[in-house]
């Protein structure tokens, strides 16, 4: 496994050119909520307060068991909607690649967590947010994935991607 993945291009299909105020944090909600609901914004999700802990994961790269023992994770936000959880790790830059881990090891732990205290969470995922501020605009790219086994850190598949370009009115 590589030791950063890379984002996948942004094609025309996934740009969406939005005119809200910047300073509306409920406008940076829907276009969360849109990326994960197939653009239909139907109700608010929950908000998790963001926080670091340290923890111990154990899992698979390839054919090699690894254990991370005290393993520092930052979780920059987490949402619940309709027994869905999504982690996110943000960036105030665009960045082309990054390191798989930092979506799979706040993963690993929110999984360890729920399962631990008898929580059953029907689907976990992570969004990679890029945020890039300019002059006249913010862009805004959001990358959503999957591991198909949460014991397998190169499990990763990108699920959906957006483009958001909020502009000042």
């Amino acid at each position: 496994v590589p030791p950063s993945f890379r984002f996948p291009p942004l094609r025309e299909g996934n740009r969406k050119l939005a005119r809200f105020p910047l300073r509306s944090r409920g406008n940076l909600r829907r276009g969360f909520q849109r990326l994960r609901v197939d653009e239909a914004v139907v109700a608010a999700p929950k908000v998790y307060i963001p926080g670091r802990t340290r923890t111990t994961l154990e899992y698979t790269v390839g054919q090699t068991r690894l254990i991370a023992e005290n393993q520092q994770l930052e979780t920059d936000l987490v949402l619940e909607y309709q027994g869905t959880v999504t982690i996110l790790e943000a960036k105030n830059r665009f960045l082309s690649n990054f390191a798989v881990y930092q979506l799979f090891h706040p993963i690993k732990h929110y999984h360890q967590r729920a399962k631990a205290k008898g929580i059953q969470v029907p689907h976990l995922n992570a969004c990679y947010v890029l945020k890039q501020a300019r002059r006249k605009d913010t862009r805004i790219r959001m990358y959503l994935y999957e591991f198909s086994d949460l014991d397998r850190i190169d499990s990763i598949r990108l699920v959906r991607k957006a483009e958001y370009c909020l502009r000042v009115r």
